[in-house]
């Protein structure tokens, strides 16, 4: 299944590379994310560059837990949605929200809050990838979980238990920063005990719907990355299938499930742009349909014809007449 994720997670990667001497550009453009990309770390990017960029960090620089570095780059109340969480006054409502929010950041986030017999379990379930991969993008997720936590119960907090999903390393066991604290390795979902006398709460109840229900997963993530790479010459279904980590076959299959495919979905968002730039930028309409991939200026107007009703010249007059 394909999947989405911001692109400021790879930014935080790259940051960290960075801060041990060691120069990201390389790694980025391994995953085909470039410096005009890096401008906007809103874009989405595909599950498969990140974790890529994840395991080639940790290779490159030596560093076991590069994703720990990356996580701290920045606070989690600058990751985006996340900041929000921090209106909830209550560490179990800001661990609940932690969990809803991640689905704006993320389309696969897969994170938890439930009971314990001693107190509260706050998680993320199985991530899937190598066991490089596995470690990194765990330890940047961890580090976003302990903080969301020690924003409520202070700095100084640290876990009772820790069960990680990664195999274990002698140097993982200074993660916890406590001698009481009870590391397990290899286990199935990465989870964070708050002991009872930690936390007062009532009965847990925490949606597992994503927020993209509405629309089907495949589809949603490929209009994400069009949206992405659209004034790139590379964009393709080529291009698609590669950054997703999946053959050209695989995709395709996957968008017909859901009555869809890629060329549909590509003019679906050369349209949307293009009417945007239509009407808020002086760009020409030959500008427009040039940085859009169209082969020719008399191809995109009948394109957006078809789609809109309208030539493209007549609907930026509307949008000025307006």
């Amino acid at each position: 299944m394909t999947a989405v994720v911001k692109l400021r997670y790879a930014i935080n990667f790259a940051r960290a590379c960075e801060a041990v001497g060691y120069d990201p550009l390389n790694l980025l453009r391994k995953v085909n994310i470039d410096e005009r990309l890096l401008e906007n770390p809103e874009h989405l990017i595909s599950e498969h560059q990140l974790w890529t960029l994840a395991g080639e960090a940790a290779t490159a620089t030596g560093k076991f837990d590069i994703g720990f570095d990356a996580g701290s780059v920045s606070s989690v109340q600058d990751h985006g949605a996340l900041e929000s969480l921090f209106n909830q006054k209550t560490l179990y409502e800001r661990m609940v929200t932690f969990c809803e929010l991640a689905k704006l950041e993320y389309s696969r986030a897969d994170f938890f809050v439930r009971p314990a017999w001693n107190g509260l379990l706050f998680g993320r379930k199985s991530i899937v990838g190598n066991r490089e991969q596995v470690r990194q993008v765990e330890l940047y997720v961890l580090q976003l979980m302990l903080q969301t936590i020690k924003s409520a119960l202070g700095e100084s907090w640290s876990p009772k238990t820790l069960n990680l999903q990664s195999d274990h390393h002698p140097d993982l066991e200074m993660l916890a920063n406590s001698p009481d604290c009870k590391i397990r390795f290899g286990r199935p979902e990465t989870e964070i005990l708050i002991k009872r006398n930690e936390i007062a709460f009532g009965s847990v109840t925490v949606s597992n719907t994503l927020v993209y229900s509405d629309s089907p997963q495949t589809t949603h993530a490929v209009a994400a990355l069009i949206q992405t790479y659209l004034f790139d010459p590379r964009l393709s279904l080529t291009l698609a299938a590669r950054i997703f980590g999946v053959s050209e076959r695989q995709l395709q299959r996957d968008l017909q499930k859901e009555g869809e495919t890629f060329s549909n979905i590509l003019s679906r968002e050369r349209i949307r742009t293009s009417t945007d730039l239509l009407g808020t930028s002086n760009l020409s309409v030959y500008e427009i349909s040039k940085s859009l991939g169209y082969s020719n200026q008399a191809h995109f107007a009948r394109a957006f014809s078809r789609a809109t009703g309208m030539t493209p010249s007549k609907f930026r007059k509307s949008c000025l007449d307006l």
